[in-house]
């Protein structure tokens, strides 16, 4: 099935889909379209019930277009920085720690124990539970 996708001026994660070639105004009901508002056209795209679309459910897409003639979803893509940020600190700690212990003059194993010393502080200050026991 051939869809047009529009996306919602007012709600950042709002996505109309209507059969290809159908303008919104007389295919979507007044009250709807009032909630969407400012519709932007997004993009044609060609769809089946195994199709990825970020956020959007295609299989619910393809039977509210069968049975009602459009489909509105929201697709909330939310970013989270806990995986980017478990053990970014500790890396960020050793890195700064050999840097710091080696240019101190300690060379070599003065940048090993400056690393080690930076992570276990960082774990410590975190009060993450696999952190070494002093």
């Amino acid at each position: 099935m051939k869809i047009d996708i529009y996306k919602s001026a007012k709600l950042s994660n709002a996505y109309l889909f209507l059969p290809a070639g159908k303008e919104p105004i007389g295919n979507v009901p007044e009250a709807t379209l009032l909630q969407v508002s400012d519709l932007l056209f997004f993009k044609t795209i060609d769809i089946d019930s195994n199709s990825p679309i970020n956020g959007a459910d295609p299989r619910q897409i393809i039977t509210n277009i069968q049975n009602q003639g459009f489909d509105i979803q929201s697709s909330e893509i939310q970013f989270t920085t806990t995986e980017v940020q478990t053990g970014a600190s500790e890396v960020g700690a050793a890195i700064g720690g050999g840097i710091l212990g080696a240019s101190l003059g300690f060379g070599l194993p003065g940048a090993i124990f400056g690393a080690i010393a930076g992570a276990f502080l960082a774990l410590s200050a975190r009060g993450d539970k696999n952190a070494p026991n002093t």
